[in-house]
C-alpha cells in the first residue's frame, strides 16, 4: 500500500485562496492522504473546511508565528509517513501527490521537490520560469518540498519567518531529489506573499502566458482581476 501523505498547509489572513488549495486537494487522484491546517489568522477559516474529509484542523489565535514554527506545528500534528507542503496560494496538478511519491521512492531520497519553477503574476500578467542552477548543491523550491516525517523529527525547521525551507535542504546533508515534473505546480506572485520574489534576477526567465495556461489549463481563467477583488 502506499504511504498516508500529510499535506500540510500553514495559512494566516488567506480566506482568497484557500478555497482552491481544498479544491487542488480534493481533486488529487492519491487517495492515501490527510490535509492539515494550521490556521494562524485573525479570523478562523474553518467554515471553509466543512466538507473535508481526513481533515486535521488547528487555530492558534494571538500573534503571527514565523513560517518555520508554525511548518513544525503542522509536521507534529501529521499521521503520515510522508509530508508534503500544500501552500494555501500556489496551484497543483491533480497528480501532484502521487508524482512526488513517486520520485521519492523511485529515487531513496529522503527530501523530493522542484528546482525549476513555474511562477505566475496574474495582477501583472507576468510569468517566469526559475531555474536553479545544476552546479550549485542541491535544492528544491519550499512550497514544493515532500519528505519523510521520520527524517523531519530529527531535523526540524527553524524557527525563522523567511527562508527556513532553504535551511532545511542545505544542511540536512540528505538524498535530495529534484523532479522533473515542472507541470504539476504553479507558485502565485501576489501582494500578500510571505517571501519576497526577486523577478529581476538572472535565474527567472520569462515565459509567455500562453505557456501557464497550457499548464493550468482551465484553472487560468480563475486568477483574474475579479478574483483578487474578491468578485468572482
Amino acid at each position: 500500500m502506499l504511504p498516508l501523505v500529510s499535506c500540510i498547509m500553514p495559512t494566516a489572513g488567506r480566506e482568497l485562496f484557500v478555497p482552491l488549495a481544498v479544491k487542488y486537494f480534493l481533486r488529487q487522484n492519491y487517495a492515501n492522504k490527510e490535509l492539515v491546517v494550521v490556521d494562524n489568522g485573525k479570523e478562523p477559516i474553518e467554515a471553509l473546511l466543512a466538507h473535508v474529509p481526513n481533515l486535521r484542523y488547528e487555530r492558534i489565535s494571538g500573534p503571527r508565528m514565523n513560517t518555520g514554527a508554525i511548518r513544525n506545528y503542522a509536521c507534529s500534528l501529521c499521521r503520515g509517513e510522508v509530508i508534503m507542503h500544500w501552500d494555501d496560494d500556489d496551484w497543483y496538478a491533480d497528480n501532484w501527490i502521487s508524482s512526488q511519491v513517486a520520485t521519492l521512492i523511485s529515487t531513496g531520497a529522503v527530501i523530493a521537490g522542484l528546482s525549476n519553477i513555474y511562477f505566475y503574476e496574474p495582477l501583472r500578467g507576468q510569468s517566469w520560469k526559475y531555474i536553479y542552477p545544476a552546479n550549485e548543491k542541491a535544492w528544491v523550491a519550499g512550497a514544493s518540498m515532500a519528505y519523510y516525517r521520520d527524517f523531519w523529527r530529527t531535523h526540524p525547521f527553524k524557527d525563522m519567518r523567511v527562508g527556513e525551507d532553504n535551511f532545511f535542504v542545505w544542511e540536512s546533508g540528505c538524498k535530495v531529489a529534484a523532479s522533473s515534473y515542472t507541470e504539476g505546480l504553479v507558485a502565485l506572485v501576489h501582494p500578500g506573499n510571505t517571501s519576497p520574489k526577486h523577478t529581476g534576477n538572472v535565474r527567472w526567465n520569462p515565459v509567455s502566458l500562453q505557456v501557464l495556461e497550457q499548464v493550468m489549463k482551465n484553472d487560468f481563467n480563475i486568477y483574474s482581476p475579479a478574483f483578487f477583488s474578491g468578485d468572482y
